[in-house]
């Protein structure tokens, strides 16, 4: 480890063996010489903490990037909550004051709602026997049963311009906003929710970009790791020993990746479409808004081409 920039010395890097590092000062490691996304003399985090927005691929960053780029006691998330608990504002003030990574992954706010829906509403998960289209819920009829389940600042189950309140603290003491479905947020919390993902979080990726070249050379000069990393066979339990990348950063499952577009969504009513477009006005916006803010942290990153 003495040889690697990890941090301000606080050694919570993982062994050189499950990850190469790129040496602190090293001109011959540059994107031209090594290929590699990070740069000259970058240095890595002490470690991450990560915002766990639901149905995003937070847990796919955790267990295929950060866990392989850090010790596990250095890789930390928040998930459930908005930035106004205090637990959760805790933490990101304490990964600001270490000197670790703040990450948060975005999803088509739309489309985020049907995975859940896919991965959690469409059947009871507590039910046994076999998952038919005969005993599933509807679409409308999931999000009439999670209806008024966000409180405080708790958002397990928002279905309603989730980031915006997420990202604004709502529900905290000092917000002015509630996150509850039906409750009014307006441009206000989308200002505070653009200026959350600008200045609170040193990674925003999108996880219709997972596995682009664009996004993983940001991810690479960002957390300062060689770009693109030659295959390894894995120790066989994780991943059934395949071989891959190292970190990996090609989810095996997400919308898009081998499934046809609007698959998602199929079958799914006009009207109800519209009203979930309606009830996530200002999380569309605030998602192409961040569209903007990675492209262009891309293309600085890793040139005009990789940010198109």
């Amino acid at each position: 480890k003495d040889d690697y920039a990890c941090g301000s010395g606080c050694g919570l890097c993982a062994p050189l063996a499950s990850l190469s590092l790129l040496p602190s000062s090293s001109s011959s490691l540059g994107p031209a010489a090594a290929g590699s996304g990070s740069g000259d003399g970058c240095r890595r985090p002490c470690g991450s903490w990560t915002l766990k927005l639901r149905g995003t691929g937070g847990k796919f960053i955790r267990e295929n990037v950060m866990l392989s780029l850090f010790e596990k006691r250095a890789v930390s998330q928040s998930e459930g909550d908005t930035l106004g608990h205090d637990g959760t504002a805790a933490h990101l003030a304490e990964a600001a004051r270490l000197g670790s990574a703040r990450v948060v992954v975005l999803r088509h706010p739309v489309t985020r709602v049907f995975s859940r829906y896919w991965f959690e509403g469409r059947w009871d998960q507590s039910a046994r026997g076999a998952r038919t289209d005969a005993n599933a819920r509807s679409l409308e009829t999931w999000l009439e049963k999670i209806r008024g389940r966000a409180h405080g600042t708790r958002v397990w189950s928002c279905a309603e311009n989730y980031y915006v309140k997420t990202l604004a603290a709502c529900g905290g003491p000092q917000s002015g906003c509630s996150v509850g479905d039906g409750q009014v947020v307006g441009r206000r919390e989308l200002d505070l929710a653009k200026a959350s993902l600008r200045g609170d979080f040193t990674l925003v990726l999108l996880t219709e970009w997972l596995g682009t070249e664009g996004q993983a050379r940001l991810m690479a000069r960002e957390l300062c790791f060689e770009w693109p990393r030659p295959v390894q066979r894995v120790p066989r339990g994780i991943s059934r020993g395949e071989a891959r990348p190292i970190p990996d950063l090609t989810p095996k499952r997400y919308s898009g990746k081998g499934i046809p577009p609007g698959w998602l969504e199929a079958g799914v009513a006009p009207a109800v479409l519209a009203q979930l477009r309606a009830a996530n006005a200002l999380d569309l916006e605030l998602y192409q808004w961040a569209t903007e803010l990675v492209r262009e942290r891309v293309r600085r990153a890793a040139g005009q081409a990789a940010a198109q």
